[in-house]
């Protein structure tokens, strides 16, 4: 809590700047588990005179699914979108402007690296024991069977987004560069390999590193790999607008 309102602070300082009407603070999975969650509102209320939305799974899902969908030009399309967080990734599916189907789970790169302690380099058993974790959580959800069928994956979030800014070797974040890209399985396996073998230091002094992803990029990224195992995705598209952009674009009601 201490370091999320530090963090709200410093993006006060930056509204004032700015001709600011109204501020939209959301908390997803994490506060929707947070037994203290009402202290933690209280507090940004009166610290910062700002109300949190705390939203329920499925508008998360929704928004999310309409945030990536500002990536894609053909919305005929059926979608996969994964959005891997902090604290859960969301899987949905749908076609047009309509959700079909969507699971959330509690299954975040921040989770599992507090896990392993943050650890900087996973053993190749390590490895193993991550990816069966993964694995026995996705295959509880049973539409992902033969759910890469006639389906485009559209990939959101830090973890996603960062892989392709290393990727593509971009010192200075450029959404435009990142929104669209596509990263196919192989290269995403040689990334997580060639991240691996860096410590800590190494990975934050990167060029292309989004800052204070160096610690849990690992973690997201196989996350991202075991669902491309498992449904036989063999590249992803990666999407810059993610949950925000759905929010704003879709919640007319809240503006």
């Amino acid at each position: 809590m201490e370091r999320t309102l530090a963090v709200l602070h410093h993006y006060a300082e930056d509204i004032k700047s700015h001709a600011v009407e109204k501020v939209h603070v959301l908390g997803t999975e994490a506060l929707r588990r947070a037994g203290n969650m009402e202290k933690f509102r209280e507090s940004i209320r009166s610290q910062l005179g700002w109300e949190l939305q705390v939203i329920p799974a499925e508008r998360e899902a929704l928004y999310s699914f309409m945030g990536a969908l500002q990536t894609v030009n053909n919305l005929d399309k059926k979608l996969v979108v994964m959005d891997v967080g902090g604290g859960s990734t969301e899987i949905i599916v749908g076609q047009g402007k309509t959700v079909t189907e969507f699971v959330s789970l509690p299954l975040g790169a921040v989770g599992l690296a507090e896990q392993y302690q943050l650890q900087e380099q996973l053993s190749e058993t390590d490895q193993q024991t991550l990816r069966e974790k993964i694995r026995k959580q996705l295959q509880q959800v049973t539409f992902l069977k033969n759910i890469a069928l006639e389906k485009l994956l559209l990939g959101t979030g830090g973890t996603i987004t960062t892989l392709a800014a290393v990727r593509r070797n971009i010192a200075r974040y450029d959404p435009e560069r990142i929104n669209g890209y596509v990263l196919h399985q192989n290269e995403i396996i040689e990334m997580f390999q060639s991240l691996n073998r860096l410590t800590l230091d190494q990975r934050s002094k990167l060029p292309s590193m989004i800052h204070g992803r160096e610690d849990v990029i690992l973690y997201g990224t196989l996350i991202f790999l075991e669902m491309m195992v498992l449904t036989g995705f063999n590249s992803i598209m990666v999407s810059d607008r993610g949950l925000r952009f759905g929010y704003f674009t879709y919640a007319e009601e809240n503006l």
